[in-house]
């Protein structure tokens, strides 16, 4: 690739790191462009999952362009077959995480291939077989929307506004799915606030009937957002916003440091059992992909960087409790392509400390 490559990001960025870890270990030169989040509120990160802007683009444009974003596409699909292998599943022989994070996907497939003119399963027979196989399980059938029914959910997006789509958002990391795992004990109320054709809605309705969990789903008028949406994702106005019991869910390692007392106690708790659930997944290997380092590990080492600045913020061990999880995150952190992306433990401590106090923790 001679072409120009641009990453904006800003340094302490979990989601940047696995970023700069990516473009490292494909060896693909890019241009580093920093942004200043904290005095700069207005966020111009606005790119989104490469297979989420592929996809729209092989219904959204025409000729050359949209030529070329079939090519890319059908390209990040390969990437994903060669990550499954002869597996049934991302995670091995039980339906897992990343799973449920790419399904969402596979629903739209069928419009991607109507609109753009195209065919997938020649090219990626293997990834088609999974989705198959993925749509077997009754979470992911009651959840993903029927493909006619986003085949007319893009004609109407064409008419009403030519290539331009709807600001339809992501759960964007693991922690997400594994608070569901404490909802699954509880009998309280909980709320997805949601958009039927969105992907990302997709995977959070998978994980929350994988486990069992009760909810009721609350559908989204993105041209007309409701006053609930509004109150419970004020910044962002996205969805899917998960609720229980009136307050929307955040990932428990954003409490730990900037929260005190009781809240960061339970934080604390939480994101261990967070950790553990994921120390499970990993077993015995060296890596979530078996003996490679590979796509979950690359989403995982970003928050592996926090790990340490947690831990002093809160005062508690990691590695006491999920030694295994700790020893493949070191062994991560070894990594040439990590090493030269992750900024030192001892920066990211400052600015969880300049944050808590600019935010009176």
């Amino acid at each position: 690739m001679a072409e120009e490559v641009i990453l904006l990001n800003f340094w302490p960025s979990m989601f940047g790191m696995r970023t700069m870890i990516a473009l490292k270990e494909k060896e693909v030169k890019y241009e580093h462009r920093e942004e200043d989040l904290i005095n700069n509120k207005r966020c111009c990160l606005c790119c989104k999952e490469q297979l989420y802007v592929c996809g729209r683009k092989t219904w959204a444009t025409k000729g050359e362009e949209q030529e070329e974003a079939k090519k890319e596409f059908i390209g990040i699909l390969k990437t994903l077959q060669s990550e499954l292998g002869d597996k049934p599943y991302f995670g091995g022989d039980r339906f897992g995480f990343l799973d449920i994070v790419l399904i969402g996907f596979y629903s739209w497939f069928p419009a991607y291939q109507k609109f753009g003119n195209f065919s997938i399963e020649p090219e990626c027979s293997k990834l088609m077989d999974w989705g198959k196989r993925c749509m077997e399980r009754e979470s992911v059938a009651t959840s993903l929307p029927d493909p006619e029914r986003v085949g007319g959910f893009i004609l109407q997006l064409k008419k009403l506004y030519g290539i331009e789509t709807t600001s339809i958002s992501r759960i964007t990391t693991f922690t997400k799915f594994l608070i569901i795992q404490d909802l699954a004990t509880m009998a309280d109320e909980v709320i997805l606030l949601d958009y039927w054709a969105s992907p990302f809605g997709m995977r959070a309705r998978i994980a929350l009937r994988e486990k069992g969990v009760k909810f009721e789903c609350r559908e989204e008028n993105l041209r007309d957002k409701s006053p609930l949406l509004l109150q419970m994702n004020p910044v962002h106005k996205k969805i899917p916003v998960l609720i229980h019991n009136g307050k929307p869910v955040y990932e428990p390692a954003d409490k730990i440091w900037s929260t005190t007392g009781e809240v960061q106690e339970t934080a604390k708790k939480d994101f261990i059992e967070a950790l553990k659930i994921l120390e499970a997944e990993l077993g015995d290997k060296p890596y979530f992909g078996g003996d490679n380092f590979g796509l979950v590990d690359i989403a995982m080492t970003g928050y592996y960087s926090w790990f340490e600045p947690f831990e002093k913020c809160a005062n508690f061990s990691i590695e006491s409790e999920c030694p295994t999880l700790m020893a493949s995150a070191k062994r991560c952190l070894q990594r040439e392509s990590v090493v030269n992306s992750i900024p030192n433990p001892d920066e990211l401590f400052a600015l969880a400390l300049k944050l808590r106090k600019e935010y009176g923790v």
